[in-house]
């Protein structure tokens, strides 16, 4: 069943993205079930905190694009892929190689994630977890003033810290790391990195309580490193 609506959505869509790039998020939801089945979920922040999740890859206005069911801890193939990587890039593969954006959250991303959707000419841009493999350590370890920005560069993935209410890390092949300005409420203007205005898409301050670290079960996020290599960083 899911693999149909897979091939139905992608009918679908390969009539209207003949000419526009994608933007594109990936994400999960939860259909309620209460059932018995090994592999259902609790997820405390979803509406059904009961029930089977899917991971989803969606396009910027809510439509879906491909599904894939999560099934709990199962014997996978084996890969050099983490279970994470494995998944975005089966839900990314219909898409691959056409130059669209791919926007996730720290729970997704990673530099060696970015550096594989890049070869496949798929652009990333997302939030990122301190411990991620291959975090360079002068972006990840060290402490800034309010208002300071820092970024490295990872060949062809940049990793950006800007510190406002909380360090906010954030991962791009998108965009060359900047500070913008962003209009707020009685015409005040702040400024804010590019990473964070595309992912937010507002001009509020909904922004600045939200690091990109939802709620996910854990057990397959097999790609965290305490130990980041920023030997190939290049300086600001």
């Amino acid at each position: 069943m899911i693999a149909n609506l897979n091939i139905a959505f992608m009918m679908i869509m390969a009539v209207v993205l003949v000419v526009a790039v994608m933007i594109a998020i990936v994400d999960e939801s939860m259909m309620l079930h209460r059932g018995k089945l090994s592999f259902r979920q609790f997820i405390k922040s979803k509406k059904n905190k009961y029930g089977i999740k899917f991971y989803e890859l969606c396009a910027h206005d809510g439509y879906a694009l491909n599904l894939d069911i999560h099934k709990g801890k199962v014997t996978h193939e084996v890969s050099s892929l983490s279970v994470v990587d494995s998944v975005v890039m089966r839900l990314t593969e219909p898409y691959l190689l056409k130059g669209h954006s791919l926007f996730m959250d720290n729970y997704y991303n990673s530099v060696g994630l970015s550096n594989r959707l890049l070869s496949f000419k798929t652009y990333t841009t997302g939030t990122l977890r301190t411990n991620r493999k291959m975090n360079p350590k002068v972006v990840t370890q060290k402490q800034w003033k309010k208002a300071e920005h820092i970024w490295r560069r990872q060949g062809n993935v940049y990793i950006n810290k800007w510190k406002d209410k909380r360090d906010v890390i954030c991962i791009t092949t998108e965009n060359h790391p900047k500070l913008i300005d962003v209009h707020k409420k009685y015409d005040i203007s702040k400024k804010k990195p590019i990473e964070i205005v595309f992912l937010f898409d507002d001009n509020d301050d909904d922004e600045d309580d939200d690091d990109g670290d939802h709620d996910h079960d854990d057990d397959d996020d097999d790609d965290d490193d305490d130990d980041g290599d920023d030997d190939d960083d290049d300086d600001i």
